[in-house]
C-alpha cells in the first residue's frame, strides 16, 4: 500500500466511521502496510475513530452504549483487535522498524487508548460476541493485558514514564487485577495455558517503579475492607487458577508466576488495613494448602531468590516478608498458625531431609 492511497484511505468517511470491511483487513498483520511511516498513518487513523466516530457514548467507561446492535460491537471489536495486530507486530522481527514510527502515535493517544481497554474488558462478551476463541468475554481482557505490556516494555521509555505517572493506568491495572470471568476464574486461569502471567508482571513492574508504586499505594490505602477482601481473594483465586501440575511441568517459567504473584502481595503489608485482611482472610495458610504438595515441582535455577528449590519450599519462604505494617510478632502469630495447620513443618522438614550426603541441594 504506497503513501498516497494509505492517507486516501484513511480520510475516506466510511473508513473515519470505523467500516467493517475496511477496518478488519486490519486484524491480520498481513493486511497492515509494511513502511513504518505508513503504519503510524493507519495507527493513527484507528485512534481517531475510537475518539471521534465509532464511539458509542461519550464516556465509554462508565456509560453502556446506546447502540447494542452487532454491527457496532462488530466496528469496536475489529478496531480493538487491530490495534492487538499492532503490538503483535511491534513484538515481531520488524519491531525494532516500526517501533519509532509508532511510539509518537501511541504517547499522543494513551489515554484514550486506556479508556477504550476498560471499556472492551467490561463489555466484552458483547463487543466480541462473534469470537469464538478465546471465549467472548475474555477477549478483551486479553487483548488489553497484552497492548499494555507492550506499552511498558518495547514502545518508549517517555512512554513508560507516562504510565509510571498516571493514576488511569493504575487503576486500571487494579482492575484486570481483580477481573473475572463469567466462571469467576481470573486471567491466571488462561495464562496458565500460556506461561506467563502478563497481568502479574504488570503489577510487579509497576510496584518496582517508585511513581507507579506511589499510586498504587495511594489507591490501595483509601480502598474499604470490602476491597482489601476483594484483592486478597483475587490474590488467592489467582494462586489456584495455577495450580495445575500438567501446566507448571509444561511451562517453566510458569513456576515463577506465583512466587512474583506472593511478592506483589507482600508490598501491600505496608498497609495497615491490608495486613489486617491478609491475616483476618488466612492468606498464607490457602496459599501454602494450594502449593504444598507440588513439591516435586521445582523452580527454575535462574529464579533469582529461589533458585531451583521445590516451589512449595519457595512459597514457605516467600510468604515471610521483610516488613509489614504490622508489628513482626503479630503478624507471626497471626499467621505462622494457619501455615502449621497447611504442613509447614511437613514441608521444610521433608525438603532438609532429602539432602544428598555430599551436603548439595537436592
Amino acid at each position: 500500500m504506497d503513501h498516497i492511497s494509505l492517507q486516501q484511505q484513511t480520510r475516506n468517511p466510511r473508513t473515519r466511521s470505523g467500516s467493517i470491511p475496511r477496518v478488519s483487513r486490519l486484524e491480520d498483520a498481513t493486511g497492515w502496510p509494511t513502511d513504518p511511516h505508513d503504519v503510524s498513518l493507519v495507527l493513527d487513523a484507528l485512534f481517531n475513530l475510537l475518539e471521534k466516530g465509532i464511539s458509542p457514548s461519550t464516556h465509554p467507561i462508565t456509560n453502556s452504549p446506546p447502540d447494542r446492535s452487532g454491527e457496532m460491537a462488530g466496528r469496536i471489536s475489529a478496531v480493538m483487535v487491530a490495534i492487538d495486530c499492532v503490538a503483535t507486530i511491534v513484538t515481531g522481527a520488524e519491531g525494532a522498524n516500526i517501533m519509532p514510527a509508532v511510539s509518537g502515535i501511541f504517547e499522543t493517544h494513551i489515554f484514550t487508548l486506556l479508556r477504550w481497554l476498560k471499556f472492551t474488558c467490561c463489555e466484552s462478551t458483547w463487543v466480541f460476541q462473534s469470537t469464538a476463541h478465546p471465549p467472548p468475554d475474555v477477549s478483551g481482557p486479553l487483548i488489553a493485558a497484552k497492548v499494555l505490556s507492550v506499552m511498558w516494555d518495547l514502545v518508549s521509555e517517555k512512554l513508560r514514564i507516562t504510565l509510571e505517572a498516571s493514576p488511569e493506568y493504575i487503576e486500571f491495572l487494579l482492575f484486570l487485577w481483580t477481573w473475572r470471568d463469567t466462571h469467576k476464574r481470573s486471567l491466571s486461569y488462561t495464562y496458565a495455558q500460556l506461561g506467563i502471567d502478563t497481568v502479574a508482571r504488570l503489577l510487579a513492574a509497576a510496584l518496582e517503579s517508585p511513581a507507579a508504586q506511589q499510586h498504587l499505594m495511594e489507591k490501595a490505602s483509601n480502598f474499604t475492607a470490602h476491597q482489601h477482601r476483594e484483592i486478597i481473594e483475587s490474590l488467592i483465586q489467582r494462586l489456584m487458577d495455577w495450580a495445575h501440575p500438567e501446566q507448571l511441568i509444561a511451562h517453566l517459567i510458569s513456576h515463577l508466576s506465583p512466587l512474583v504473584i506472593i511478592q506483589a502481595t507482600s508490598s501491600f503489608l505496608e498497609i495497615p488495613a491490608f495486613v489486617e485482611a491478609y491475616i483476618r482472610n488466612q492468606f498464607p495458610m490457602k496459599v501454602l494448602s494450594i502449593y504444598g504438595k507440588l513439591a516435586h515441582i521445582r523452580t527454575p535455577l535462574e529464579a533469582g531468590d529461589y533458585p531451583g528449590l521445590p516451589i512449595s519450599v519457595a512459597i514457605c519462604i516467600a510468604l515471610f516478608p521483610p516488613f509489614t505494617a504490622a508489628p513482626m510478632n503479630k503478624f507471626i502469630t497471626g499467621s505462622v498458625t494457619g501455615l502449621l495447620q497447611a504442613g509447614l513443618l511437613d514441608i521444610l522438614t521433608d525438603y532438609l531431609l532429602s539432602y544428598p550426603e555430599d551436603g548439595s541441594n537436592p
